[in-house]
């Protein structure tokens, strides 16, 4: 059993089950920061038609704003979009309305 796990017993077994709906005390919700990353994204996306933009953001977020952006429920975001390795390259498409994921979690060395 892990430390988090003695001390925060009834939050960890949540958090396994839906760590959208239950983050761990202190932290962020998930919600809340996808919608802000999507906004984000989708305004740098108007301000700059036809062009590409490096973003930089941390693990957690991003596979939330993967989630959001491709109507996939937040709580399977752990499952679905496993960690992204540090400075690994995610590379989307956004176009109005739509979003394409072009690269995933891939080594800068092998782009």
């Amino acid at each position: 059993m892990t430390e988090a796990e003695q001390l925060f017993s009834e939050e960890m077994r949540r958090f396994k089950v839906d760590p959208a709906t239950y983050p761990m005390p202190g932290g962020e919700d998930p919600y809340k920061a996808a919608h802000r990353a999507v906004s984000a994204l989708r305004d740098i996306s108007a301000s700059h038609p036809n062009g590409r933009v490096l973003v930089v953001a941390h693990n957690t977020l991003i596979r939330l704003t993967l989630c959001s952006l491709f109507s996939i429920p937040l709580a399977h975001y752990r499952t679905i979009f496993p960690g992204v390795r540090n400075g690994a390259l995610t590379e989307i498409r956004l176009d109005h309305d739509s979003a394409a994921l072009l690269q995933y979690n891939c080594p800068l060395s092998s782009v």
